[in-house]
């Protein structure tokens, strides 16, 4: 029985790329002799991608589901905690108020977790999260996607729910770009000889070595640099 597509099989696919991985090559859209040899180095490339990357490509997103929370209990986003207060909340001490509805109390923590404030006398945002919510329920993502997965806990596990859920995450652009590279290396060189071709409009084309695998490492689950 085969084994599923990884993320950057599932991600660079002749379907996908046909056209981006001829124009890379400098070969017209149109022109069709390739083709299936360009296929097979297409999978080619990303099957050695994810054997090298071990990288699901998935993001862990909090949910946090507001259920009559009371006084004191807390959340913690990346180390930033967030207390239920009955009433007089602080916003500057990341305090939120006890609200008539779930909703309302959600709201609350949504609005601190999003303040533009995240530094000086006060700190009340989280760096780097965005929250949103529906109903009762709030969600947190990354504002950017260079950054590690949130972390997210809570001190009752009923009134101040945390749920993970899986989400998956766009192959980086430096992995495809790889992929290229490498379809252009294995195709050029196909013959066992470096090629050097002269185009239309370009000098000439050296696809060099095969390029680097470490290129791939600031994506790679194994890599501790």
């Amino acid at each position: 029985m085969p084994m599923p597509a990884g993320p950057v099989q599932s991600a660079f696919t002749w379907a996908a790329y046909e056209d981006e991985v001829k124009d890379y090559l400098f070969i017209e859209t149109t022109e069709t002799s390739y083709d299936t040899v360009l296929e097979r180095l297409v999978k080619a490339a990303a099957r050695k991608a994810d054997e090298y990357l071990m990288n699901a490509f998935e993001d862990l997103t909090p949910k946090i589901t507001i259920a009559s929370p009371v006084a004191d209990q807390q959340v913690d986003i990346n180390g930033c905690a967030f207390t239920v207060k009955a009433s007089d909340a602080d916003a500057d001490d990341r305090e939120f108020a006890i609200g008539a509805t779930n909703d309302l109390t959600a709201q609350a923590l949504v609005d601190l977790i999003n303040s533009d404030i995240l530094g000086g006398v006060a700190e009340i945002g989280v760096p780097g999260v965005t929250a949103s919510r529906s109903g009762a329920v709030i969600t947190l993502s990354k504002r950017y996607d260079n950054v590690t997965n949130i972390e997210c806990s809570s001190s009752d596990d009923t009134t101040l729910r945390v749920d993970l859920y899986r989400v998956a995450a766009t192959v980086p652009d430096d992995v495809i770009l790889w992929c290229l590279a490498f379809v252009a290396w294995r195709f050029e060189n196909r013959d066992g000889r470096k090629s050097t071709r002269t185009e239309s409009g370009v000098t000439g084309v050296d696809w060099g070595d095969r390029p680097a695998m470490d290129l791939l490492d600031p994506y790679a689950m194994h890599y501790a640099g």
